[in-house]
């Protein structure tokens, strides 16, 4: 014997609307009486990882992320003449994004270039003759679900369908990133992680940007502030900094440029602070007096 409707629906409402398992019939076990969880599964591949990007109404040209479109659906041959209509996209944006997302769908004759123009409009409450329709935006099929299909469509019209698609990053990324409390990703430009403090960690608005560590309105840099050590390169591999051919700058008075030339402008030893060589290569003593370093005879020169 065929499992009953009234089971299968059931399942339906407990499952879509509760989240939860069927464990018995309805009778006996409710929706809110069930205790087992079952959500509806979530593909990561299927993220829409721009969603934020989509504006509350149906913008008036298409987006990176929401692109407008008019097709012509396809009937599906497989299931009752004209009943279902395919078209040929997924991911359409649906109306919980704002009421302008809800499609519209026409009848006209087939190769119609403007169907809202030459077409005729059909709604999905019906004409009032059981002729309903339902349109699932994630595979963008639209199905006659009423009793009748519409007056007017006969087998030479076919359908056409109006509306929005998501076509943003599909996944767990996103072009445009996204914020996790106080952590921004793709916040000061593409491939940026900001946090509130002004830390950047990423290659800035494009290839061969800065990596920058510390914000730039003056704030202070603290790495390893706390009792605790700061290691770089402990492991068995390489330490590497600076190797893609800029230059690498600590502070204002520490540069090694790309050709491995080390410039320090600025150097204190015991509270003598010394400055820049000279064209002998000797240093000049500023915070002791006049004078230099002769480096061949080890000397203080006055």
């Amino acid at each position: 014997m065929a499992i009953s409707d009234i089971q299968k629906i059931d399942w339906l409402w407990k499952k879509v609307g509760y989240g939860v398992t069927k464990t018995d019939i309805n009778s006996i076990k409710s929706a809110v009486n069930e205790s087992i969880p079952s959500g509806l599964l979530l593909r990561g591949d299927q993220v829409w990882g721009d969603s934020a990007s989509i504006t509350s109404t149906i913008p008036a040209v298409s987006t990176t992320v929401v692109t407008l479109n008019t097709v012509e659906a396809t009937e599906d041959t497989t299931a009752t003449p004209r009943r279902t209509w395919l078209s040929g996209y997924q991911n359409w944006i649906p109306p919980q994004f704002g009421s302008t997302y809800q499609i519209s769908v026409y009848i006209d004759n087939a190769g119609a270039a403007a169907p809202a123009t030459t077409g005729t409009k059909i709604f999905a409450a019906g004409s009032g003759n059981n002729d309903e329709w339902f349109f699932d935006y994630a595979s963008g099929t639209l199905n006659f679900i009423g009793d009748n299909l519409p007056s007017g469509l006969t087998a030479s019209k076919r359908i056409y369908i109006e509306g929005a698609l998501y076509t943003g990053t599909l996944g767990t990324s996103s072009a445009n990133g996204g914020q996790f409390g106080d952590v921004i990703v793709g916040g000061g430009g593409s491939g940026d992680i900001t946090t509130a403090p002004g830390i950047n960690l990423g290659i800035g608005a494009g290839a061969g940007g800065d990596i920058n560590i510390g914000s730039s309105e003056g704030g202070s840099t603290n790495i390893g502030a706390g009792s605790g050590e700061v290691n770089l390169g402990t492991g068995s591999g390489a330490t590497n900094i600076g190797t893609g051919g800029g230059e690498v700058n600590i502070g204002d008075n520490f540069n090694i440029d790309p050709n491995g030339n080390l410039t320090l402008s600025q150097i204190t030893i015991n509270g003598n602070r010394i400055s820049t060589f000279d064209s002998n290569a000797n240093l000049e003593l500023m915070a002791a007096g006049s004078g230099y370093i002769d480096f061949l005879s080890n000397a203080v020169i006055p």
